[in-house]
C-alpha cells in the first residue's frame, strides 16, 4: 500500500472515530427540550432561533430522504491539516470522496464552522466584512450517478420546507459545464444565468494536490431588495483522470439573510446594536469578533502563541476588547445574548464560554 493510501486510511479512521454516535455532546445546537418533530420555515425572523430552525429542518429533510448522517466535531479538531479550524463540513468528509467510500445514498453533514477570512481586515474601522467569521454549514455527498437526485432534492428542499418560490431561486452556471448544464435544464427554472461570472467563480479548491471542482451557485432573491446572492453550491469534485464526488454546500446565515431580508449575514445572530447602524464597520467588526471568541472559547481554546489556533483567537480576542472599549457597551446586555446563542450554537458540556467573552 502507498504512503498516500496509509495515510488516508489513518485520516479516515480518525474521521470515523470523531463522527460516530458516541460523540454526541460536540453535535450542532443541542437544547435541553430538543423536539424531533417535523421542522418547517414558513415564518422567519431574525435571531438563532430562525438558524436553528434552518439547520433542523435541513437535518430532518436529508434523514427523511435516507441519506447518512455523520456526527459533527469541534471546529478546532485537527482532521484537516490544510486549515486551522473546520471552515465546512466537507474538511471532515475528504476521506470518504478520497477513498472511494461514499455510501450508495450519501452523506450529509450540520458543522459549526469558522473561516478566518476577517482576521486580517479586524482592526480596519472603515471597512464592512461581507460575511461572518463563524456559521453552521450544511453539506451532502453523493457519488457522481447521484448529481441529478441531489439537486432534485435540494430544490425540493428549498421550495418546499424552506417555501421558497421558485420565482426566487436562481442558477449561476458555466455553459462549459454540461454534465451540470443538463441536469439544471431538467427543472426548467426561471432564472438561470450563463456565464455571467468570472471563470474562477465557478471554480472550487479543497487545499489537495490534483484535486479540484467545478461548481454552480445557488441564490435566492430578498423580497425587500429584489436581488439574489449566493446561499450555497453544488460542485463535482474530481482529480486529474476522474470524478470523486458530489457536494452540496450551503450555509445558515447566508439562508437567513435573504429570507429575512436582512442587511448582513451577522444581522442573522439578533445582537442588539441598533444604536451602533451609524458606525457599520465598528457593528460588523465587534459583532464577528464577539460570536467567533464565544465558539472558540466554547471549546476551552485559550488566547496565546503557542499555536496558529491560539494565535488567531488571540487576535479576535484582542479585537473584542478593543471594540468593547470603543463602543461602551453594556456588558449585561451583551452576556445575555451571547448566552442565547451559545445555548443553541455550541456543544452543552463547553456552557460557559459567555462568561469568558
Amino acid at each position: 500500500m502507498a504512503k498516500y493510501d496509509i495515510l488516508n486510511e489513518i485520516i479516515f479512521a480518525k474521521v470515523l472515530r470523531l463522527t460516530s454516535s458516541n460523540h454526541t455532546t460536540n453535535s450542532v445546537k443541542q437544547t435541553p427540550d430538543r423536539a424531533r418533530q417535523k421542522h418547517t420555515t414558513q415564518t422567519l425572523k431574525p435571531g438563532i432561533e430562525s438558524l436553528n430552525k434552518i439547520t433542523l429542518s435541513f437535518e430532518d429533510f436529508y434523514r427523511q430522504k435516507e441519506y447518512q448522517k455523520v456526527e459533527p466535531i469541534k471546529i478546532s479538531e485537527k482532521v484537516d491539516k490544510t486549515v486551522h479550524f473546520i471552515g465546512a463540513p466537507i474538511s471532515i468528509l475528504k476521506p470518504y470522496f478520497l477513498q472511494n467510500k461514499i455510501p450508495h445514498n450519501g452523506l450529509f453533514m450540520v458543522q459549526n464552522c469558522i473561516r478566518t477570512h476577517n482576521k486580517k481586515s479586524l482592526f480596519e474601522f472603515d471597512t464592512v466584512p461581507s460575511y461572518g467569521s463563524f456559521f453552521t454549514g450544511m453539506c451532502v455527498l453523493v457519488n457522481y450517478e447521484k448529481l441529478d437526485q441531489l439537486f432534485e432534492d435540494t430544490l425540493f428542499y428549498l421550495k418546499t420546507v424552506l417555501c421558497i418560490k421558485p420565482e426566487n431561486i436562481c442558477v449561476n452556471i458555466s455553459s462549459e459545464d454540461k454534465d451540470l448544464c443538463i441536469v439544471v435544464n431538467k427543472y426548467l427554472l426561471e432564472n438561470v444565468n450563463y456565464d455571467t461570472k468570472k471563470e474562477s467563480y465557478y471554480k472550487h479548491k479543497y487545499g489537495l494536490e490534483g484535486i479540484s471542482g467545478r461548481n454552480f451557485n445557488i441564490g435566492i432573491r430578498s423580497e425587500k431588495s429584489g436581488l439574489f446572492e449566493d446561499v450555497g453550491n453544488i460542485i463535482i469534485i474530481e482529480d486529474l483522470t476522474k470524478v470523486l464526488g458530489v457536494e452540496l454546500a450551503i450555509g445558515d446565515t447566508t439562508i437567513l439573510k435573504q429570507l429575512s431580508n436582512l442587511d448582513h449575514v451577522l444581522d442573522s445572530y439578533s445582537i442588539n446594536l441598533d444604536a451602533m447602524d451609524d458606525e457599520p464597520a465598528l457593528k460588523r467588526r465587534f459583532e464577528d469578533a464577539a460570536i467567533t471568541c464565544l465558539a472558540l472559547f466554547g471549546e476551552n481554546l485559550i488566547p496565546g502563541a503557542n499555536s496558529g489556533q491560539a494565535r488567531i483567537l488571540r487576535t479576535y480576542a484582542k479585537a473584542l476588547s478593543l471594540y468593547r472599549r470603543i463602543i461602551g457597551f453594556d456588558d449585561s446586555t451583551l452576556l445575555a445574548t451571547l448566552k442565547d446563542i451559545e445555548h443553541y450554537k455550541i456543544p452543552l458540556k463547553s456552557i460557559g464560554a459567555s462568561e469568558k467573552v
